[in-house]
């Protein structure tokens, strides 16, 4: 895992969970949730999305790892594309940007036409689990897009499930333990080549766990943050 400059996420959680901030957050997850509330750091277990976890008490902290991060870098706002129910914005500079919510600020989805005509216009750029339907031949030009959209000294932090690439082609519960292994071992190198090696800005987080959640459908199991070159 490449970490340049990030903290340590273990002793950051610790300091957050003392801050203003968080109270806030705990606050806004409880007028959602009817349950008592758990936090945990990137476990993303089970099918369901982030709104669905809040209702039920669970508040996955790594969003807010990465959020912090940029905001303490940056001055400009962070366009959330895929923003979904727009929560982030509660607590940070956030344009939210989704095709399907209410809550966004922007009604739209992420395209190569949305990339082109926002090539370097955006401040920062944050994505998770929104930019991956697609064929597994088309991802690389959806994430050279998706980076290209940020302006000089900002930062893009993109999250995918590689298992919605694949849904047609391969049912991974029905492998066996050596095929699991072996098709993960594929899917590392594929995410590799059309996610990590496609960015040409100055890496500063890669986090890659399709080896422990193939099918990880809140954080993605596949994690980059860039800063782009001036």
């Amino acid at each position: 895992m490449i970490n340049q400059g990030l903290p340590n996420e273990l002793l950051w959680a610790k300091d957050f969970m003392r801050s203003s901030r968080f109270d806030e957050i705990i606050q806004a997850v409880r007028d959602i949730s009817t349950n008592s509330i758990e936090t945990y750091l990137d476990m993303d277990q089970g099918p369901t999305p982030r709104h669905q976890r809040m209702r039920r008490g669970d508040l996955d902290l790594q969003p807010f790892y990465i959020l912090d991060y940029i905001s303490r870098m940056s001055r400009g706002p962070i366009y959330d594309i895929g923003c979904g129910f727009n929560f982030f914005k509660n607590f940070y500079n956030i344009i939210g940007i989704d095709p399907h919510s209410l809550q966004a600020d922007i009604q739209a989805s992420y395209s190569l036409e949305m990339a082109r005509v926002s090539k370097g216009k955006m401040d920062n750029v944050f994505s998770i689990n929104a930019i991956h339907f697609c064929k597994s031949d088309e991802l690389k030009h959806r994430v050279k897009g998706f980076f290209d959209m940020v302006k000089p000294d900002g930062y893009a932090y993109l999250a995918i499930n590689v298992a919605r690439i694949f849904d047609d082609v391969l049912k991974f519960e029905d492998l066996s333990k050596d095929q699991r292994s072996k098709a993960n071992e594929i899917l590392s190198n594929y995410a590799k080549a059309n996610v990590l090696d496609i960015c040409e800005d100055e890496v500063i987080y890669w986090k890659d766990t399709i080896g422990s959640a193939f099918d990880s459908y809140v954080n993605g199991n596949i994690k980059i943050l860039a800063r782009k070159r001036a």
